[in-house]
């Protein structure tokens, strides 16, 4: 049977997950969800690194989480990225978890839906960039799908 299967049909888009490794352009490594937090530091064998990505609504929107389907890439209030834990997939559609994905000059960047000037950044040592410190033009923001 070809075609979308009503499960992955939302009221709100389509949800298709997808199987990804977010190679950062700053740090040269990948994004890792690790049960401590989040970082820029993974190799390519790491398994923390080994990501899913699933749209939620339309207009780029996606949840970046572990394989393990469980821990949620978030922004807190103040800007800083943290995992979140949810036990079921619905708990974790709050807009802290959402982000809008786009394309600069060749990579893909991803923005906070909760205030549309952050990004998801990764300095060159592999920690998080403040998202009130990111724009879309510098290369902290900018990331490969592998």
């Amino acid at each position: 049977m070809n075609g979308l299967q009503p499960p992955q049909v939302t009221k709100k888009g389509i949800n298709i997950p997808q199987n990804i490794k977010l190679y950062s352009r700053n740090s040269h490594k990948h994004i890792r969800l690790r049960m401590s937090g989040v970082d820029g530091k993974g190799l390519r064998t790491d398994s923390d690194a080994q990501l899913v990505l699933e749209s939620v609504g339309f207009g780029g929107q996606v949840q970046i989480k572990s394989s393990s389907g469980k821990r949620y890439l978030c922004v807190a209030g103040h800007g800083a990225f943290i995992v979140k834990f949810f036990k079921n997939q619905s708990q974790a559609h709050i807009d802290h978890c959402i982000f809008i994905q786009g394309h600069y000059n060749g990579y893909t960047v991803y923005r906070t839906k909760v205030h549309k000037d952050w990004y998801l950044g990764i300095k060159n040592d592999g920690r998080l960039k403040s998202a009130k410190k990111t724009s879309i033009t510098q290369r902290a923001t900018h990331f490969i799908e592998i």
